[in-house]
């Protein structure tokens, strides 16, 4: 068999494997339904925000806010501000109005190995080597004049994405944010 006609059935064979799972001609979710909030939509922000000097973030996860942050497999939430400040500053509590919002997904390598022992372990290292996590995030934006965006989401697989659940959302910003649906 020549190498034209192995690709072909290759295609072939992963187009009914895509269709037994529900994954030919759209994403199929099940019940991990990504969460996206129309425009218009508010969120109320139920307590103040401390911002320390020179910071644009305040990081949320577990429904508490963090002292610093980062993406995990876990989900987690950075609140970002439109403007640095030089003096620690508080946000008050406001409702917050959806004027956007998108899906977003950042690969990156967490441990690049050499070029040398990935190249003998069968990676293709043309490309840099294999994505080791993407990041999956959903951006909301705000129309507020301090409180710029809210991103929330989580490491995950290459594939199928990972963002979160309206119920994972509301219990990563627990009590500090909540959810009003228009």
């Amino acid at each position: 068999m020549n190498a034209r006609a192995l690709c072909a059935l290759a295609a072939g064979l992963m187009c009914l494997l895509l269709a037994g799972c529900g994954l030919g001609g759209g994403l199929s979710y099940g019940e991990h339904q990504p969460y996206r909030p129309e425009n218009g939509s508010r969120l109320s922000l139920n307590s103040p925000l401390s911002v320390p000097a020179g910071n644009t973030r305040v990081w949320l996860a577990e429904g508490r806010v963090l002292p610093y942050g980062r993406f995990t497999f876990a989900p987690s939430c950075t609140i970002t501000l439109r403007e640095r400040s030089q003096q620690p500053r508080a946000i008050e509590p406001r409702e917050l109005v959806v004027t956007g919002s998108s899906f977003e997904r950042d690969t990156f390598v967490v441990l690049q190995a050499p070029i040398r022992i990935a190249s003998m372990a069968g990676f293709d290292i043309s490309n840099g080597g294999p994505p080791s996590h993407v990041t999956n995030a959903i951006r909301i934006r705000f129309s507020d004049p301090e409180i710029k965006e809210l991103i929330c989401g989580r490491l995950g697989d290459w594939s199928p994405p990972s963002y979160l659940t309206r119920a994972e959302l509301v219990e990563t910003l627990g009590a500090v944010i909540g959810l009003e649906l228009q």
